[in-house]
């Protein structure tokens, strides 16, 4: 952190040198998180709780982007594109996500049709570098399932941490979250 920290502030100071940061968007975003022991795991890359997941992602854009606004809402990566390039009033390429622009200023989401915003993860780490099963997720605003050989379900409003597997005590949310089209299969595929 340190590290990022001083190569951005010396961008940031070069940006002001010039005259240029009032007129730059910047954003920062991580890419992954570290395990440190939560689920049994030290670093990343093998399992895909939250705790590898959850990322920062800051915007700045003086003019643009409001200053000190906290969004508390599931956002995903793949949307930082459509943000950037909603931002400055460029049309999207062809691709996934969608922007958070509307989230960022008036905390009104733009979903895809049909419900709230759903976040993919996967990791084939585990099946590639170990000869067991890949893992694939699907989170909403207050669940998150892992669809392993044990499949998982996380109430993450009460248990923001996952350390109590709901499938048993609420398998009508399972069916809820797995029963939409494209996901839905994706998660099925064989490992």
């Amino acid at each position: 952190m340190a590290y990022t920290d001083a190569v951005l502030g010396r961008m940031v100071d070069e940006l002001s040198t010039r005259g240029d940061l009032s007129a730059t968007l910047l954003a920062v975003v991580g890419d992954h998180g570290e395990g440190l022991g939560e689920h049994g795991e030290m670093t990343h890359s093998l399992l895909i709780y939250n705790s590898t997941l959850h990322v920062p992602m800051l915007l700045r854009g003086p003019g643009l982007v409001p200053a000190g606004r906290v969004v508390p809402d599931l956002v995903r990566i793949i949307d930082l594109a459509p943000t950037l390039l909603d931002y400055l009033d460029l049309s999207p390429a062809h691709g996934e996500g969608v922007s958070l622009r509307s989230l960022i200023e008036r905390n009104q989401p733009d979903v895809p049709p049909g419900g709230g915003m759903v976040a993919y993860s996967e990791s084939l780490y585990p099946q590639v570098k170990l000869g067991w099963s890949a893992l694939r997720g699907l989170e909403t605003r207050d669940y998150r399932m892992i669809m392993a050989p044990r499949p998982e379900l996380y109430g993450l409003r009460a248990d923001p941490g996952e350390t109590a597997n709901l499938l048993t005590a609420e398998p009508e949310v399972y069916r809820e979250i797995t029963r939409g089209g494209d996901l839905a299969s994706v998660l099925r595929r064989p490992s």
